[in-house]
């Protein structure tokens, strides 16, 4: 009689469970809010990179038909970067005929 008691509670414990239900939408919204958010970011840094490739790809072919520097002639790079014209401007007006640190880096070029 034991064992059908035992039977019996088992089977009353297995027809009165009943599964937990919870209710995901809460859960479901923050996830598709957070999906549109990163998608939002996405795009974003999507045409941020486009920007940069294209600036990129600008600058490659720029590099690629430009003339070798030994070609180049003092006047296009003074054209093409104004400092380095004002800077030679200083020091030739200071009487200072190398740059700071050329014989350091280079070795003196003078044979006296």
């Amino acid at each position: 009689m034991a064992v059908t008691a035992v039977v019996d509670e088992i089977e009353q414990h297995f027809k009165s469970f009943k599964p937990a239900t919870f209710d995901v939408n809460r859960q479901l919204k923050a996830i598709e809010a957070f999906e549109a958010q990163a998608m939002k970011g996405a795009e974003e840094t999507k045409g941020k990179v486009e920007l940069e490739l294209q600036s990129l790809e600008k600058t490659l072919a720029n590099i690629e038909t430009a003339r070798p520097f030994e070609d180049l002639t003092v006047d296009e790079v003074s054209e093409a970067r104004p400092d380095i014209l004002e800077k030679t401007s200083q020091l030739v007006s200071k009487g200072k005929w190398m740059p700071p640190g050329y014989k350091e880096r280079f070795g003196d070029l003078s044979f006296l």
